[in-house]
């Protein structure tokens, strides 16, 4: 006999925790330098670059929200996120999830190497020396850098003429100091052009600078930083006719090259002797050094740029406060 038994179906639930589904993700705060474009933003216009003004910290800190610029440079910002501009500490302070920070590790990290989000600009310095020896020097004794400069000359060594300027790559600029008139005129109270005069039409190259008996110096340059950041790549111009104070001859120099320096050196590009007047048997030499150093438009210097210290826990954790104190969470 075969019995008949009825079907019997299993049905098996799983119940999920309550709420599990809407659990919001761990938020960790994290504390970055922050980025050289919004350092740029907060000296200029920080609304510009959609930083908001928010409350200062009790002694007076200014601070900013920064999530709508995380969300300009690709940050997809999670609800409870939180990032603050500490303007004096220049620290930009984030609370997110920890994989939303590994997200902004990146992008901040590109922002910073990228020349575009950091206004770099060059100080270039054009010295004219002198110094005397008692004999010709060995073409491979000579100074090759202003420290051996000074080595070499002792305590007989004088500044005879110097320039100093401030341009960013690509650009020519020119500087003048003078006794007298140059061509075009200048202004004797301000020594920059008469009225509707350019200081670009004034060439160093220009071997008749001085056919009017007029006195000084004129340096051009035309720097170019190169694809490393730290190299300099320059074209220079210089031209001097200097009085000299014991009644010899004028001094008269002029020079014009291609060149390139390593950012915060220094390098001989020009040296001449003739013999000494007063006293006699001597050498005299005159020496053009020029040195060059890559800053930021805060001032810093490329490695200052390059190499911020990181922050101890003690001081991360005090930033963090600042950043957050009578802010509610959300």
């Amino acid at each position: 006999m075969r019995l008949l038994l009825p079907a019997v179906s299993v049905f098996v639930i799983f119940l999920a925790p309550r709420g599990i589904a809407d659990e919001k993700p761990t938020l960790v705060s994290h504390v970055y330098r922050t980025p050289q474009f919004i350092l740029n933003g907060l000296t200029r216009a920080p609304e510009a670059i959609h930083l908001r003004a928010i409350a200062p910290t009790t002694d007076g800190e200014k601070r900013y929200n920064a999530l709508k610029w995380l969300e300009d440079v690709g940050v997809e910002c999670k609800p409870g996120m939180s990032a603050i501009v500490l303007d004096k500490n220049k620290a930009l302070v984030v609370k997110a999830p920890a994989a939303t920070l590994e997200s902004i590790d990146k992008i901040l990290s590109q922002i910073d190497q990228s020349t575009n989000f950091t206004i770099l600009q060059i100080e270039l310095s054009a010295n004219l020396w002198s110094y005397d020896s008692d004999r010709p020097l060995d073409p491979q004794q000579k100074p090759h850098t202003l420290a051996e400069l000074r080595e070499k000359a002792g305590g007989t060594l004088q500044t005879l003429d110097s320039h100093s300027v401030l341009t960013r790559s690509g650009n020519r600029v020119v500087a003048v100091s003078r006794i007298g008139t140059l061509t075009p005129p200048l202004s004797p109270e301000t020594k920059t052009p008469a009225k509707n005069e350019d200081l670009s039409t004034l060439d160093p190259s220009d071997p008749h600078l001085f056919d009017d008996g007029s006195r000084g110096s004129v340096v051009a340059f035309e720097p170019s930083i190169g694809p490393d950041r730290h190299t300099i790549d320059f074209q220079v111009s210089y031209q001097a006719r200097l009085p000299q104070s014991n009644g010899e001859p004028d001094i008269f120099i002029q020079f014009f090259n291609n060149a390139a320096i390593m950012t915060g050196q220094d390098l001989v590009v020009f040296s001449t002797a003739t013999p000494t007047v007063a006293p006699p048997g001597r050498l005299r030499h005159r020496v053009l050094t020029i040195s060059a150093q890559i800053t930021d438009d805060l001032g810093r210097t490329l490695d200052k740029i390059e190499k911020l210290e990181p922050l101890d826990l003690k001081s991360e954790l005090e930033l963090i406060r600042r950043a957050q104190e009578g802010i509610p969470n959300e």
